[in-house]
């Protein structure tokens, strides 16, 4: 039967099941209450289980994180385990600890020079320590490695293994920059600038390319210094920077193209009236002139042996300026050659059109004929005071008619040069290539201390006059040498030889006049005069022969052997000079020179 059906069995069977009679009693239970009730008793256990783990929790995180601040306390005080301060081990150690180990392993390495060098230079320094007063700065080197740090890789570092680090110097950094300065003098490298060259055997522009330099700054080279010294390198690099030239291989490239290579190209043509000169481009290279200034590169013409060049090819076409002339007429009086005017070639104008050639067509060129005039003239001659003998030298020749033709020739080619005020008398120069070409013959000369024969023979004894009217007037003695054995017909002491390309004479004219050498052989002497005004006043003075060294014979073994006999002895002299002007001394010198004995030679 449904509920429907008996609502009254319904009612009383849902009032039983709502509210059920206690056992022995009349009163019913509220069942919501109570589970209200556990409810919030759970709720109170749960909230004091909750706080207590938390509390916990809280508590062990404190503990674990004083437990991580002592432990870094106690790691910063010490060095990372494995580490190494230039080789030195520290690890494990505090800095105290440390920096007494430091300063002790490294000490002889204070002391030690190191070498030094630069990048891309294979130039190195050797550096003394001391010069600068280098010690270890330990402080320095080991306050990068201890230290509290909260930093969890720092911390780890300290048990898995520290580092590799170089240790800091301390210098006197004054000391240390006078140093550096002396060390970057040796091991810079200065910009190399391009060349550019004509080579006349291949008619060709011929060049060397630039390179860059090494430059160093003193500042940056005392700090890597300091912080390198201690190094386990073998050198220590100082940093550098690198220098450019000041024309760049591909400005030198271009400038062959455009402005060289169009002028030597092909021929030149130079109509001087009706003369035609042609220029090969051997010979127009040889006139180049190549120059750079401000970092630009520049051609010119070498006027002078173009000029010569000129003058030669065209044959005489035109009328030559003359320059003038000072001649010792009958080895008697000075007169002065008049100069001439003449015709010359306007060579400024000359030069910039063959430069101009490469961009024109036509390769012809006609320069303009202008007046010349001497570059010394008549009046310039007269003023130079050539007047009067100022010094003398007169020495025997021998009996070799040989020998007197080269004293001859020679005498011809010096005599009646103008020597200018600040002009050196230069004897090797003004007598040429001593060749027989040139008129000179073979004849006696000393080799090795031994007689024999060469082209020149016996120009020593002009050697000796020139030197002496030099060296009496109170001119410069630029440069002379005595010879290695004595002759009797020179002043011992006071004499020069003379070895084309080895042994010269020289000396300059230290006066305000000019100077003319009149040098001729007569009457079996080799005659000497300087010509001038008298400027100076000289007193020559030879001391006595001293530490004397008797001549004997010696074997010969060369196959041009000539056998003779012993002649003078060796000995020590010397001898000097005063030179005064107007009482006032300017010059009070002397030379001490040791001739070796004569010996004779037996040869073998």
């Amino acid at each position: 039967m449904s509920e429907e059906q008996n609502p009254r069995i319904s009612a009383q069977s849902a009032e039983s099941s709502a509210v059920p009679q206690a056992s022995g009693s009349k009163e019913y239970w509220n069942w919501d209450e109570e589970r209200a009730k556990e409810n919030q008793a759970h709720k109170a256990r749960m909230a004091r289980s909750r706080k207590r783990w938390i509390i916990g929790l809280s508590s062990t995180v404190v503990v674990l994180m004083l437990a991580y601040v002592a432990l870094a306390f106690y790691l910063g005080a010490r060095i990372p385990s494995n580490t190494e301060v230039s080789g030195v081990p520290v690890g494990g150690l505090t800095k105290d600890e440390a920096k007494t180990k430091l300063e002790s392993e490294l000490q002889t390495r204070t002391q030690m020079p190191r070498t030094v060098t630069v990048q891309d230079s294979p130039k190195t320094v050797s550096l003394n320590p001391a010069d600068f007063s280098l010690r270890v700065d330990a402080d320095a080197s080991l306050n990068r490695l201890v230290g509290f740090s909260l930093n969890p890789a720092r911390m780890i570092a300290h048990f898995t293994g520290g580092q590799q680090s170089t240790a800091i110097a301390q210098v006197d950094n004054q000391k240390l920059a006078s140093v550096l300065d002396g060390a970057i003098a040796q091991l810079k490298v200065d910009p190399v600038e391009p060349t550019i060259k004509f080579d006349s055997s291949k008619a060709s522009i011929v060049t060397t390319p630039a390179k860059n330099g090494v430059a160093i700054e003193r500042e940056k080279a005392a700090s890597y210094l300091v912080e390198h010294w201690f190094a386990a390198d073998d050198k220590v690099t100082l940093p550098s920077k690198s220098v450019s030239p000041q024309v760049t291989n591909e400005a030198l490239a271009d400038f062959v193209k455009n402005q060289v290579d169009p002028v030597i190209s092909k021929p030149i043509s130079v109509l001087i009236r009706e003369k035609v000169v042609d220029l090969e481009p051997r010979d127009l290279g040889g006139f180049l002139v190549f120059d750079a200034k401000a970092g630009k590169l520049a051609v010119s013409i070498n006027k002078a042996p173009l000029k010569e060049f000129l003058r030669t090819k065209s044959g005489g076409i035109l009328k030559d300026p003359v320059d003038a002339r000072i001649e010792i007429v009958n080895h008697t009086t000075p007169t002065v050659i008049p100069s001439q005017p003449g015709e010359v070639v306007d060579l400024d104008k000359l030069s910039q059109d063959l430069l101009s050639i490469g961009t024109r067509s036509d390769r012809t060129v006609t320069p303009q004929i202008v007046h010349g005039e001497p570059e010394f003239t008549t009046e310039q001659a007269q003023k130079l005071g050539v007047k009067e003998v100022v010094s003398e030298m007169s020495t025997p020749i021998t009996s070799d008619p040989v020998r007197t033709t080269n004293l001859r020739v020679g005498s011809q080619k010096i005599s009646n040069r103008v020597i200018k005020p600040g002009e050196d008398f230069n004897l090797e120069q003004l007598l040429g290539e001593i060749t027989t070409a040139q008129g000179f013959v073979s004849s006696g000369v000393l080799v090795d201390g031994f007689g024999s024969e060469a082209v020149g023979g016996g120009l020593s004894q002009l050697s000796t006059n020139t030197f002496n009217v030099g060296y009496r007037a109170g001119m410069v003695d630029v440069e002379h040498r005595p010879h290695t054995q004595y002759y009797s017909r020179y002043p011992a002491g006071l004499e020069s030889t003379l070895w084309s390309g080895q042994i010269n004479m020289i000396w300059k004219n230290n006066t305000p006049y000019g100077a003319v050498v009149d040098s001729y052989v007569a009457d079996g002497r080799l005659v000497t005069r300087l010509w001038s005004s008298k400027h100076w006043d000289v007193q020559v003075w030879s001391g006595p022969r001293q530490n004397l060294v008797p001549a004997t014979t010696e074997v010969n073994k060369k196959k041009d052997c000539t056998p003779y006999g012993p002649g003078n002895p060796g000995f020590t002299i010397t001898v000097g000079r005063k030179v005064s002007l107007n009482g006032q001394i300017h010059e009070d010198s002397t030379l001490t020179w040791r001739y070796n004995p004569q010996n004779g030679a037996t040869c073998q």
